[in-house]
């Protein structure tokens, strides 16, 4: 009895090990480098554009070769598949079994597609569904009691009406752990350290399950300010995700996956490469341009993370 046990969990082992195929180790660095430039090189110039997609490589056991699965479909020609795979299976055909995983961006504006390819891990983090930044009782609240601190300060003769009427908004930037940045002109920056010290964190804004940097801006109601009108039902504000923002000069130079009303410039971060690429001039002169393009190359720090391995980043001016 004990003996055909036995043999019936040896068996049993078998055929379960039979039906599984082991997954080889990823190829080098160097191998990986290779295979994305042949994915770049293919998808590029297929016409796709502003478009994110997930990609595993499978070796399929019934045509014994391996196979793209990009998730989900994109309506790619017949013979750019059968290129990619022809390649595909060239480079990884003495290492059967192999698993790989990746990301591959069509451009918004240009014809490019970036990738990015490394070995298959569940570790992975997905697109998730972003959630804004909020402060205790909500924004609305938050835009009121600013305005009647701003009130308050006029009032009491710390700043003049004449320099809140002569602009239309006031931005703060939320930071990632939840504390706010007063990146004010010199002429509020006192009134509004006092008010946002009061203030404390927030709870930050999350995209793909991490903590976000956002620029908050409030638009300034000069008529209730004034005391000409009562406090509107639906108070204005706008929240842009920002990647980056630096003080140069009087102005705050800002990069966002949101493109703003008026760019400068935008540039495609490739996290693979740790560069920026592509980049397209969007407004200003070109010597606006051409300086911001150099400040962003030369000095501009590498987005903490992004939503996929690739995205374009834009870059605005704000004097706040």
């Amino acid at each position: 009895m004990k003996t055909s046990f036995l043999v019936l969990l040896a068996v049993f082992s078998f055929l379960r090990s039979a039906g599984q195929t082991e997954e080889g180790k990823p190829p080098s660095s160097d191998a990986l480098q290779k295979l994305r430039a042949v994915f770049e090189d293919v998808l590029s110039g297929t016409g796709i554009r502003d478009l994110h997609r997930d990609f595993e490589v499978k070796y399929d056991t019934l045509s014994q070769e391996y196979r793209l699965h990009l998730a989900p479909e994109i309506p790619l020609p017949e013979f750019i598949l059968d290129t990619l795979h022809g390649h595909i299976n060239r480079m990884l055909g003495g290492a059967p079994h192999m698993r790989l995983m990746g990301q591959v961006y069509f451009d918004r504006y240009t014809d490019h597609a970036l990738v990015n390819v490394m070995g298959y891990s569940t570790d992975r983090i997905f697109q998730a569904i972003g959630i804004m930044v909020e402060p205790v009782g909500g924004i609305g609240k938050f835009s009121r009691r600013l305005h009647d601190h701003l009130k308050a300060e006029v009032d009491k003769g710390h700043i003049r009406m004449d320099s809140l009427t002569d602009r239309t908004a006031i931005s703060v930037v939320v930071e990632r752990d939840g504390s706010l940045v007063n990146v004010a002109d010199a002429v509020l920056r006192t009134s509004l350290d006092a008010y946002l010290s009061q203030e404390g964190k927030w709870s930050p804004g999350i995209m793909s399950g991490r903590p976000v940097a956002y620029e908050l801006k409030l638009r300034l109601y000069v008529g209730y300010l004034q005391g000409r009108t009562g406090w509107p039902e639906d108070a204005e504000w706008q929240k842009r995700q920002v990647l980056y923002w630096k003080k140069k000069g009087r102005r705050y130079l800002y990069g966002s996956l949101v493109r703003p009303d008026a760019p400068i410039a935008s540039f495609v971060y490739d996290a693979t490469l740790g560069q920026y690429r592509f980049p397209i001039v969007h407004g200003g002169s070109r010597d606006d341009c051409r300086q911001l393009a150099m400040d962003i190359q030369e000095g501009l720090d590498k987005p903490p993370f992004l939503y996929g391995a690739f995205h374009r980043v834009y870059f605005y001016w704000s004097t706040n």
